[in-house]
């Protein structure tokens, strides 16, 4: 029972809720140091760690390098997010030529541009999301939306 809290503090520490991607990315960097040290002790010491040696391990982990990992976090998910945008940017553009070379009607082209710059819109609007998600607790801001309470 007692290795449960070690686990749930780090893990309440680094994801916020179940939506917090960010969070979710911090915690699988401290998994993936964890598997490391873990490692590393087992090939140093020819045995695997104790209860008390994984305690120390943890007591690493202080706000700052908690802080750290969700920076680390945030970076990922921001490229990640970036990325996706990206592509999907390049396929509007390749719709919206070939609609052009299909296409020469002049009203026809303003309705391609018209829909290209709605989807491109929507685009914009959710990579604004994901970063915005990301450095605040979206129900607790919606909540106070509705509510009209302040933070």
């Amino acid at each position: 029972m007692e290795n449960d809290k070690r686990f749930n503090y780090i893990y309440s520490k680094l994801v916020k809720s179940d939506n917090d991607l960010s969070g979710i990315v911090a915690y699988h960097y401290y998994k993936k140091q964890k598997i490391e040290w873990c490692k590393a002790f087992r090939d140093k010491n020819n045995r695997d760690a104790s209860n008390s040696e994984i305690e120390s391990f943890h007591s690493t982990f202080t706000e700052q390098a908690i802080d750290n990992l969700k920076s680390k976090a945030n970076a990922t998910v921001e490229v990640f997010a970036s990325d996706i945008i990206s592509k999907n940017v390049n396929n509007i553009k390749i719709q919206v030529e070939e609609a052009f070379k299909n296409n020469n009607k002049f009203w026809g082209n303003v309705w391609v541009n018209v829909v290209s710059s709605f989807v491109y819109s929507i685009f914009i609007l959710i990579i604004t999301l994901i970063v915005w998600s990301i450095k605040h607790d979206i129900f607790s801001e919606l909540l106070a939306l509705f509510l009209n309470e302040p933070k």
